[in-house]
């Protein structure tokens, strides 16, 4: 938080933030105050659920080397035991971080409390999309805000001795990192899109048989409007769905009429 307080990712428009700074334990020099046009102190509440979430995932963008240096065996811990909510972000998150630590997702969906609940269990995230810094500042954030608003759904996870230990720990390096600044050589990562799809062509039609084709049998006749073959059997065109013509009477016969 303070981190984040120092390096401006948060919205000073909110009002009162010496008491909510002085109440979250932080020490007075940390409060960050800007003049509004009528010289009015403004601050931000770090009790909202909203502001926090928009300032760790502004962060997480920005830095986006930072996911790399955490450790694989930590992440593998904070995501190995299911989610911690069912929130659909939340699970694409922790679904493309199991995906970047090599963790078989169908063992994790298996396992997790919330997999009757869960509109994503077993599915598995598109092949062209990694985890980045967001997604793992997603998933600690709802730990780290729990205790505010209940975000973590799975309280199972809250039992996991290691789990908590985990989520101390990245928070702790990913505060480390962050006050290195980013390397102005390294490109950002490329967010690739999923290939176009491509329409099929529609089947092609079925062989149109002429006379030449194939010998006609008693009973057998040709479509006047395409030309296909019909069996006797068939009283519309199976080419064209045209109606079966009348047969030409033959000299004697004649047509009953009701």
């Amino acid at each position: 938080m303070e981190r984040l307080v120092k390096q401006n990712y948060f919205d000073h428009r909110r009002k009162d933030e010496e008491k909510m700074v002085r109440g979250l334990g932080f020490d007075d020099d940390l409060v960050v105050v800007e003049e509004n046009g009528g010289g009015d102190d403004v601050g931000v509440d770090f009790n909202d659920f909203k502001i926090v979430q928009t300032a760790c995932l502004n962060f997480g963008k920005d830095r986006f080397d930072i996911l790399r240096p955490l450790s694989r065996q930590d992440i593998q811990i904070l995501v190995g035991y299911g989610c911690p909510s069912a929130d659909k972000k939340v699970v694409f998150s922790a679904k493309l971080l199991r995906k970047h630590v090599h963790l078989d997702e169908g063992d994790v969906c298996s396992s997790c409390s919330l997999r009757s609940s869960c509109e994503r269990a077993y599915l598995l995230t598109n092949k062209e999309d990694e985890a980045r810094t967001i997604d793992i500042m997603r998933v600690l954030l709802s730990y780290g805000f729990d205790p505010l608003n209940d975000s973590v759904v799975n309280k199972s996870l809250l039992k996991q001795k290691s789990v908590k230990t985990v989520v101390h720990k990245l928070l702790h390096e990913v505060v480390k990192l962050s006050a290195v600044p980013i390397d102005p050589n390294l490109p950002p990562p490329v967010i690739k899109k999923p290939p176009p799809k491509v329409k099929q062509p529609p089947p092609p039609p079925r062989k149109r048989v002429g006379r030449d084709d194939v010998e006609m049998k008693k009973g057998d006749w040709l479509c006047p409007k395409c030309d296909f073959m019909n069996f006797a059997k068939n009283t519309v065109c199976l080419q064209c769905d045209a109606k079966r013509p009348k047969r030409q009477l033959l000299p004697g016969e004649w047509e009953f009429l009701e």
